[in-house]
């Protein structure tokens, strides 16, 4: 629920800094306070941010979905490809490390789903 994982949650720590998350999410269309919107939280905030939150250990499961993390990380991967082949001059460092970070918690985030899905299963 990311509503309440905005709420009152501890900031996530990362290399033993706190982040301010609640500075990295964005409520674009959102009725409720405290609601916040994924997909927004990560393409139109600080990548810098972004990046700092997604590798965090402390985040997992709280900000962000698998299908969010996958639909980011497709759509990353696609801008970075036209970017990259106009004739345009950009920056390629950091959306490779947003990609790269999206990536990690997704596989994350599908691993430690499998392992609670595994652990339920035994128990039953």
């Amino acid at each position: 629920d990311p509503a309440g994982a905005a709420g009152g949650s501890p900031p996530a720590r990362s290399g033993g800094r706190a982040i301010d998350v609640h500075s990295l999410l964005v409520s674009v269309q959102c009725s409720a306070e405290g609601e916040y919107n994924e997909i927004a939280s990560i393409t139109l905030s600080n990548q810098h941010r972004v990046i700092r939150s997604l590798f965090s250990r402390h985040a997992s499961g709280a900000l962000f979905s698998a299908q969010t993390l996958l639909l980011c990380l497709l759509l990353n991967l696609a801008t970075m490809a036209v970017v990259n082949g106009a004739a345009i001059p950009v920056g390629l460092f950091i959306p490779c490390m947003t990609v790269g970070a999206l990536g990690g918690r997704l596989v994350g985030e599908l691993i430690a789903n499998s392992d609670s899905i595994s652990a339920a299963a035994a128990a039953a």
